[in-house]
């Protein structure tokens, strides 16, 4: 029986991860990042509380949209897909567009 517990537990894992990995294709992210990757002592002005706070994605249960402005370069699209692959491995649907694309 334990056998059969590992082996259904690994077959869990599997899918989800599948699922996972599905979501972020249907996405379609420039690249996949994380919040763990960005460098905030390269953009001192980014509040890095601000930022994990939407990785928490509390902002979808209040129903919030957000929007990353700036000039090129200061990691708009790295936070913007960050946080929606966040949403992914939650299992909430994404999209990834482009303003210019918009």
């Amino acid at each position: 029986s334990d056998a059969l517990f590992e082996l259904t537990t690994a077959e869990l894992k599997y899918r989800e991860q599948k699922k996972i990995n599905l979501r972020i294709k249907l996405a379609r992210f420039p690249y996949e990042k994380t919040l763990a990757d960005f460098d905030f002592s390269y953009q001192p002005g980014i509040n890095q509380g601000t930022i994990e706070d939407l990785g928490s994605l509390r902002f979808t249960q209040e129903n919030q949209n957000i929007l990353f402005i700036g000039t090129s370069g200061v990691g708009k699209t790295h936070l913007a897909t960050a946080i929606g692959i966040e949403g992914c491995k939650q299992g909430i649907s994404t999209q990834f567009i482009r303003c210019s694309d918009l």
